[in-house]
């Protein structure tokens, strides 16, 4: 059962928030590399994270010439304080008040608080 993590939260929130931009943006902002080669690695390694997310119809990418640019499925990845009270859904009550991302899987919900994360990835 494929799921996300925090890496994929991360990415979805980047993506919202800066529509249209690529793999390599997303390094740059997520990891903020010292040096071309650390951009190269962590550029690769969210290549695959792009790739998986738009597999599963969350992230939609468009050609952009030699670039592909990427948006968010709006239908799919929903942003907001108290997404889990129009869902009818219990939370834990540390999470009531926190901005959320809510993604529709193709077997169910994930509701992650962005809060926790904006300390950490800035997304």
């Amino acid at each position: 059962m494929p799921t996300v993590d925090e890496i994929d939260v991360a990415i979805l929130a980047f993506v919202s928030d800066h529509k249209k931009s690529s793999v390599t943006d997303g390094a740059k902002a997520l990891y903020q590399p010292s040096d071309v080669y650390e951009l190269q690695k962590k550029d690769a390694m969210l290549r695959h994270r792009y790739k998986a997310l738009a597999d599963r119809g969350l992230l939609i990418p468009k050609e952009d010439g030699r670039r592909t640019l990427y948006s968010v499925d709006k239908k799919r990845i929903k942003f907001g304080v108290g997404l889990h009270e129009k869902l009818g859904v219990r939370l834990d009550s540390r999470l009531e008040d926190d901005y959320c991302i809510l993604i529709i899987l193709e077997n169910g919900i994930v509701i992650h608080s962005l809060d926790a994360l904006e300390d950490k990835w800035g997304a």
